[in-house]
């Protein structure tokens, strides 16, 4: 008798993924250690699509960066092969992930029309993709790698991404702890003389503002207007979300601070039982951390940066106009 074939799980391989490249690598995807081939959570140096020209999102961006590409590029096997191009043998692709609506009509049956849809269903899809190195027969734009931002550059940026968040909580200086509390709505910071550097400080800001954005009167999330209890499943998702949320910021302003001992075993012991536990993790909170540092910075993380013509998206649509305080400090002398 012939077994069942086991349905391909798309969130466990993702996080399967995730986990063995943690155990091998020794550190976190998101920490700075990437940053240095010149790949970037955003902007000209962010992993892209070369068909749509669109930069990648939520936990792609960190499957895509973890693997140390030097080319922002990517396509999949079949758009290679359109192009004119060939995927090199023995090349491993990396997985990414979108969500897809399935719609059913009134009698229950799948539509593609979406003015028929009674039920509209989340789906997760996914392909594989291969970077530019992986790729030959296709001449791929070069991109050069940023250089470091200057420490009083950062600190600029920073302070223009945390003056350019409307209806901010309020901060409060002073003490041994960082920490955002929901029910005053206030972030409360030791005083920048307490960190070892202006940038360790800014990047810890960043992370207390993000768990800020999780407020019922901004994007309301379960993680903070649900809060259980230190250590639960709901506690690790949202620290998760504050740590990504809190990279996404300082990739754009270098405020990166002090290498810090969170590559551990026991640290990293400890995410990995976390994602083990909750397949789901990595995708819901990456996606919710983008949500919030986006919500912080009044646009998309991806706005920012000037593209060369031959890396804007192909749609013909004008760039929206600059409205933060943020983005008009990023875009000075550029």
């Amino acid at each position: 008798m012939k077994s069942k074939k086991q349905k391909f799980d798309i969130a466990e391989t993702v996080t399967s993924n995730l986990i063995e490249i943690i155990e091998k690598t020794g550190r976190l995807p998101w920490e700075k250690e990437w940053s240095a081939n010149g790949s970037s959570f955003f902007g000209v140096n962010a992993p892209r699509s070369f068909e749509t020209k669109k930069p990648y999102r939520g936990s792609n961006v960190l499957m895509l960066l973890s693997r140390g590409f030097s080319s922002p590029w990517f396509l999949t096997f079949k758009q290679a092969k359109t192009r004119g191009g060939n995927v090199i043998k023995g090349s491993k692709g990396t997985m990414i992930i979108w969500w897809s609506l399935f719609m059913l009509d009134e009698n229950g049956k799948p539509t593609k029309d979406e003015s028929k849809a009674a039920k509209k269903i989340p789906t997760l899809k996914y392909s594989t993709v291969f970077n530019a190195t992986q790729i030959e027969g296709i001449d791929f734009p070069k991109v050069e790698a940023p250089k470091e931002k200057e420490k009083n550059e950062s600190i600029a940026q920073a302070e223009a991404v945390l003056d350019s968040y409307e209806n901010a909580p309020l901060s409060e200086f002073g003490g041994d702890s960082a920490h955002y509390s929901p029910a005053f709505d206030k972030v409360v910071m030791p005083t920048i003389n307490s960190f070892n550097c202006s940038q360790s400080f800014y990047k810890t800001y960043f992370h207390e503002m993000i768990h800020s954005t999780g407020h019922k009167k901004r994007l309301n999330r379960d993680g903070i207007t649900k809060f259980d209890n230190f250590g639960s499943d709901q506690y690790s998702k949202e620290e998760l979300i504050a740590e990504l949320g809190a990279a996404f910021l300082a990739s754009i302003t270098g405020c990166w601070g002090e290498k810090q001992e969170r590559n551990s075993a026991a640290y990293l012991k400890s995410w990995v039982k976390s994602f083990k536990d909750d397949k789901n993790m990595i995708i819901t909170a990456a996606s919710a951390a983008q949500r919030a540092a986006e919500h912080i910075l009044g646009g998309s993380l991806n706005e920012y940066e000037p593209l060369p013509e031959e890396m804007k998206p192909q749609e013909n649509e004008a760039r929206p106009e600059y409205k933060s305080k943020f983005q008009g400090e990023f875009l000075k002398g550029r």
